[in-house]
């Protein structure tokens, strides 16, 4: 809903300032269009992909039935923040790796100023 999306977008985009006025140096915020259009000039952007294979076989271990191959087509071709991978993202394909070892890559990026998580 382009309305509810537009108080979202500014709500979102205040939240860096929130976090500054409380003391942090940094904010950490997940989703499918944080770096493509809700903080577009972020100092990092990690864009985490599996393939649909590993995404579907996560979702049926948390008790969830749908297409994720079908949510992502659904998400490109929406008119309002499309599904994209921007192009200064870090992509990090982890269908083959373990939590642990996507934090290790991401943690030494921001701690190195890397801008590669291989």
């Amino acid at each position: 809903l382009p309305l509810v999306r537009r108080i979202l977008l500014d709500y979102q985009r205040t939240l860096p300032e929130v976090a500054r006025k409380h003391g942090f140096k940094g904010l950490v915020m997940e989703g499918r269009d944080i770096g493509s259009v809700v903080l577009p000039r972020a100092s990092f952007k990690f864009f985490l992909e599996a393939s649909p294979h590993t995404r579907t076989q996560r979702r049926l271990k948390e008790g969830i039935i749908d297409s994720v191959t079908g949510r992502d087509a659904t998400d490109s071709i929406r008119t309002i923040a499309p599904l994209v991978c921007p192009a200064d993202a870090i992509r990090i394909d982890n269908s083959k790796i373990p939590l642990e070892e996507v934090v290790r890559r991401i943690t030494r990026v921001l701690q190195g100023g890397l801008r590669d998580a291989s």
